[in-house]
């Protein structure tokens, strides 16, 4: 006989004729006292979706589960993409503009951008095709296919260049940009220089001045 049918009987194993055997336990043999301690399996529970803290009594808490909801739609297994069937109504006389745009840049944070900068590349320098919200927004956006013109591109790029964060100063005078040459126009000595210095540090106003 096995060594481990002296100690554990039960791990026997019966004719798979009838089919796989039945689930069993290390039980000690009465007689053949097991020279490993009995330990005993206690199942480890799963994590819960939200902390212990999570208290939805607050009104904070409520907030957060009425603007979230759906947010994970088609992301989670078997869940559905679409767009969002309730809509969270801000309480306008509570809340101002600059409130709910801390709201998203704390969501874009959590999202896993930690700039508005990598946001925005991520959400300009690739094609998407997985998910319809997010590559038709940003085709709408492109086209300018809003009739609102005021959030057409060339309107948010006025908008950066002429924001006061745009420019830089040194005892309150405005940096002088830094002007770089298109290759083209460069000395046909230096067209061909895959090394060329690159131009010094401007600020984004200055850097617009120069890109146009």
């Amino acid at each position: 006989m096995h060594p481990s049918n002296l100690y554990y009987p039960q791990l026997q194993q019966q004719s798979w004729s009838y089919g796989p055997p039945a689930p069993f336990a290390l039980v000690p043999h009465p007689y053949y006292p097991s020279p490993f301690p009995y330990i005993p399996i206690t199942p480890i529970p799963a994590p819960p979706l939200l902390s212990a803290a999570f208290s939805p009594d607050t009104e904070s808490d409520k907030w957060a589960i009425a603007f979230a909801g759906e947010f994970f739609n088609g992301i989670v297994p078997g869940t559905a993409s679409g767009p969002q069937r309730r809509a969270f109504k801000w309480p306008i006389d509570v809340v101002t503009p600059e409130d709910r745009l801390l709201v998203v840049i704390r969501a874009i944070r959590k999202a896993g951008f930690p700039t508005i900068g990598s946001f925005l590349a991520a959400l300009f320098e690739r094609k998407y095709n997985k998910h319809s919200s997010v590559y038709n927004s940003v085709a709408s956006f492109l086209r300018g296919a809003e009739d609102n013109t005021a959030h057409h591109p060339v309107t948010i790029v006025d908008l950066i260049f002429h924001h006061t964060k745009s420019q830089r100063w040194t005892d309150r005078i405005a940096e002088e940009p830094s002007f770089s040459l298109p290759r083209y126009a460069l000395r046909p000595s230096l067209r061909l220089d895959s090394n060329l210095i690159p131009p010094g540090s401007n600020s984004t106003r200055n850097a617009l001045i120069d890109f146009i």
